[in-house]
């Protein structure tokens, strides 16, 4: 998985602007081979696109199948979520901004905030595919 800082989080849920150290299992979400599974997670984090791809990849050893999730790189942060580690749910959401980004006071890109003009669109990718275990 592409992530990058873990945001610090307040008692509301709401990013405080500061980042948390990574943990060891997070830091291999960044290079694989992690149980989704491994500790409670409700974390927001920044992107860090790998070979110019924003992406998540899911393994499943028993269906022999990886599902990946491939979104397009103005997203600039992800949200995850395992339903306090429980088995059966893993949800990594990307985002384009952080949460309640404008009332963090940090730069936008950093944070994903972006104006729009009237009549100017914002527009961005994300495909769901699955591929085979290769052997």
């Amino acid at each position: 998985m592409t992530i990058g800082n873990r945001w610090a989080l307040n008692d509301r849920m709401l990013p405080t602007g500061e980042y948390q150290a990574l943990t060891a299992d997070e830091e291999k979400m960044k290079t694989g081979g992690l149980y989704p599974f491994f500790d409670s997670m409700d974390n927001h984090y920044t992107t860090a696109p790998q070979n110019g791809r924003n992406y998540m990849e899911l393994t499943d050893a028993k269906a022999e199948v990886k599902l990946v999730y491939d979104v397009g790189t103005s997203y600039k942060q992800w949200m995850i979520w395992n339903n306090g580690a429980q088995p059966g749910f893993f949800c990594p959401e990307p985002q384009m901004n952080l949460v309640n980004a404008p009332n963090v006071d940090l730069p936008a890109e950093q944070i994903g905030l972006t104006a729009l003009e009237p009549g100017e669109v914002w527009e961005q990718s994300a495909r769901l595919y699955v591929i085979p275990i290769v052997k």
